[in-house]
């Protein structure tokens, strides 16, 4: 009997916690999709080994991939970037196997926002200078929050150029 499911291949970095690959393979096993795991570090055949079975592919992070190993890729209907950006992946190439690429482009949208927020406000409290005086025992010339403003009464804002 022959596997119906949907042929993926998943491009992992070594560097990933083992935590966060196990809760991408629970799921992707939710999607009961056929998975090959493959790394960024494994070699230019094995790479295209794995492509050439694939049906789609899902690359957690995005990164660059050799033309060679892209174009193996005869039968993928789509390759889904787990990041936000096309800047590390080798779209060229894609595209010009008639691949469409995917991103999750704005999923971490309000982590971001959020971020933002709290490296202003560490700037505004000065975080990082206290934060080493603290960690030192460095108490001399310590202006007693003399130095230091509040938000009462401001505005703040985010300005983004993305989602």
């Amino acid at each position: 009997m022959s596997d119906s499911r949907l042929k993926l291949v998943y491009f992992f970095e070594n560097r990933h916690p083992p935590e966060l690959r196990s809760l991408i393979r629970e799921w992707l096993a939710k999607e009961d999709f056929s998975v090959e795991e493959v790394s960024y570090a494994d070699s230019k055949s094995t790479q295209a080994a794995a492509m050439k079975q694939a049906e789609a592919a899902f690359f957690a992070p995005g990164r660059y991939l050799e033309d060679d190993v892209i174009h193996a890729g005869k039968s993928l209907r789509l390759m889904q970037l787990w990041s936000s950006g096309f800047d590390k992946f080798n779209v060229c190439a894609a595209t010009r196997a008639g691949i469409p690429v995917a991103n999750n482009g704005g999923a971490n949208r309000i982590a971001v926002a959020e971020h933002a927020i709290m490296l202003m406000l560490a700037v505004f409290k000065k975080l990082p200078e206290y934060h080493d005086r603290a960690l030192k025992g460095r108490w001399a010339g310590n202006k007693h929050g003399m130095d230091l403003y509040t938000l009462h009464g401001k505005t703040l804002g985010v300005i983004g150029l993305g989602a």
